[in-house]
């Protein structure tokens, strides 16, 4: 009876070995594959194999050198080049790995898992053009390959290009319905286009098939997007009860306590976050928030300032240290932070087949100036146009339709349009340009800002049918405590109506609502609605909410609002106004300062206690009789 030949046993031991690894049975593997070494040390399959059921154990440092003996016995091993480059990946030494894989490729280039790893570490990199790149280099040797077109999805959406990352990993999940990674890409891509009920569908797909904490908490963060709060918490509180560790689940739990107005709660929760990932820069700009919305600037701009060191390359964490910069009046250092703003969610949209300005002075083309921010930086933003002029032989400048007409009127626009805007002439020669781009296009600092008011005007004809209707007694004094519904900006913390109570108290006061259409609920319920007058009410003026209520701005004696469209509007009409803000407003109005840099007619009134609106507003009541 013969022998069994060596090479023959080995060769059964190797596929025993590798069976028992797709068993899930990893140690066991392991143990046979050192057999097989110990009595074949050059065997380079073997010390492969056993690298791979490393870094399946999640332990790449350890693999290491087992793909470096395997490569040792066969240099030209492009399997093993390739794990090597897929261990290094998983340390994060991506360079060292993209070299790896070029190997690899040269001796196998339709390797398409190794074309698709390589663009996997070009992404770590943050080289999305590269990775991109390679990854098409994957799916034109396998078409079908689901794990590429999620991939592909990823560097698409870092490159911003949102849409096309969304038919990417809907092209993944056509060729693979149950791997629950492509329905959270898809309920990211989703999400950061805005589509926020269909991004939680996405990740609701996505937990049904692996109900793990992890997808709990994406689930919880679509939730929070939608505005679904309650539920939100406690989703994150069913992640937490799977793992108490899960420092993503903390971060939900604050930003929720944040937006549901618990603040020291939801910066106990985000402190624990930190505790277990101390350089976690989302949770430092989650931190960040909470600070500032209690009052807490300098705390606020500490998280700020480190979760930007920590992660420099993010366009959302730059524009949010901007904002505090220039609170606090570093505008020389803010502006290129702000800047970025053009590369988040927050970026204005920007019409299609158009091109960014660059400053140079246009002969042909169209220059489209456009609106951003909230209803009151549009009205800041109008400023800005007569700066523009002489720079093309076409300026338009495309707000919302609410504030199209009113803005007809700023100096330096020949046109005001509502978006979206069909562009009319030949789209090679449209170029446009962020309106709120212009100070730091100036160079503008807090001693030099363009204050020259009014700056916006009502034909005469209006003025006079809404000062006839308002008549001259009394002390007029217009209120508003909220933008209108599509202009509001989530997570504002104003005052309500209840809050301007002080006011009604005032000898012969006039209280004149600059509101139209909403806020009628809080009139009738007000305890003083019978010293309160709706004009907007009585005349509907071409349908022109803004420029009737400019209208009756310039019929009142004082205007009182937070910060919303009616003291920007007053302060753009050069009309007295007192603006309510809380301890951390909105960056134009600096902090410590009871006037405006932006509208010389105006003073500020400062919440001297977070959260308190009553000394505001009695402070308020005080100033109005006093400049009666």
């Amino acid at each position: 009876m013969s022998e069994t030949n060596p090479a023959s046993r080995s060769a059964e031991q190797l596929q025993s070995a590798r069976a028992l690894c797709r068993e899930g049975r990893f140690a066991e593997g392991i143990e046979l594959f050192k057999q097989i070494i110990a009595a074949e040390p050059q065997n380079a399959a073997a010390h492969n194999f056993m690298g791979m059921a490393l870094e399946r154990l999640g332990k790449p440092l350890e693999a290491l050198p087992c793909f470096d003996r395997a490569i040792s016995a066969a240099p030209n091993f492009a399997d093993a080049l390739a794990n090597k480059a897929d261990a290094l990946s998983a340390l994060g030494r991506f360079r060292e790995a993209i070299k790896l894989y070029d190997q690899a490729l040269g001796a196998d280039d339709r390797n398409s898992f190794g074309w698709l790893n390589r663009g996997v570490a070009y992404h770590g990199m943050k080289e999305f053009d590269k990775a991109l790149a390679s990854i098409e280099r994957a799916l034109a040797i396998e078409p079908d390959l689901a794990l590429a077109h999620a991939n592909r999805a990823r560097a698409l959406a870092a490159m911003g290009r949102g849409e096309e990352a969304l038919a990417a990993v809907e092209r993944a999940i056509a060729l693979d319905n149950g791997i629950a990674e492509f329905h959270t890409e898809r309920g990211i891509t989703l999400g950061n286009l805005g589509r926020a009920e269909e991004s939680l569908a996405a990740h609701e797909r996505a937990l049904a098939l692996v109900p793990s904490s992890g997808n709990h908490t994406r689930r919880g963060f679509a939730l929070l997007q939608t505005g679904k709060l309650q539920e939100a918490l406690a989703v994150s509180e069913t992640a937490l009860s799977l793992d108490a560790n899960n420092a993503d689940a903390l971060r939900l739990k604050g930003l929720t306590l944040l937006a549901l107005n618990r603040n020291n709660d939801a910066l106990a929760a985000l402190d624990a976050a930190q505790k277990l990932l101390p350089k976690s820069a989302g949770i430092l700009h989650a931190r960040s928030a909470v600070h500032f919305a209690e009052g807490n600037i300098a705390a606020a701009r500490a998280d700020a300032d480190q979760a930007v060191s920590i992660d420099p390359d993010s366009n959302e964490l730059a524009f949010a240290l901007s904002r505090l910069q220039l609170l606090q009046g570093e505008w020389d250092k803010a502006w290129a932070n702000y800047e970025r703003r053009l590369f988040t969610a927050d970026a204005p949209a920007v019409p299609r087949h158009s091109k960014y300005w660059d400053g140079t002075p246009l002969k042909r083309e169209q220059l489209l100036l456009l609106s951003e921010g909230s209803a009151g930086e549009m009205i800041l933003g109008a400023r800005f146009p007569k700066f523009f002029k002489g720079t093309a032989p076409r300026i338009t400048l495309v707000t919302v339709p609410e504030l199209a007409k009113l803005f007809g009127s700023a100096e330096g626009i020949e046109n005001a349009v509502a978006a979206p805007y069909r562009l009319e002439n030949d789209p090679a020669f449209i170029r446009y340009f962020p309106l709120m781009s212009a100070p730091a296009a100036g160079g503008f600092g807090t001693a030099r800002v363009p204050a020259d008011v009014p700056y916006l005007s009502v034909e005469p004809a209006r003025l006079e049918r809404f000062a006839k209707l308002i008549g001259t007694e009394g002390l007029k004094i217009g209120i508003a405590w909220q933008d209108p519904p599509r202009l509001r900006v989530a997570g504002t913390r104003a005052p309500v109506l209840a809050d301007f109570a002080p006011l009604a108290s005032i000898p012969g006061v006039r209280l004149i609502s600059l509101h139209k259409e909403f806020g009628g609920d809080e009139i009738a319920a007000s305890a003083f609605r019978d010293k309160i007058e709706k004009p907007l009410e009585q005349i509907d003026t071409e349908h022109d909410f803004m420029s009737d209520a400019a209208a009756v701005i310039q019929s009142v004696d004082l205007v009182v609002a937070p910060d919303i469209f009616a003291a920007h509007l007053a302060g753009a009409l050069n009309k007295p106004a007192f603006t309510a803000l809380t301890p951390s407003p909105n960056w134009y109005w600096l902090l410590d300062r009871e006037d405006s840099i932006w509208y010389p007619s105006m003073r500020l009134f400062r919440q001297t206690k977070h959260g308190d609106w009553r000394d505001v507003f009695e402070r308020i009541a005080q100033a109005a009789v006093e400049k009666r």
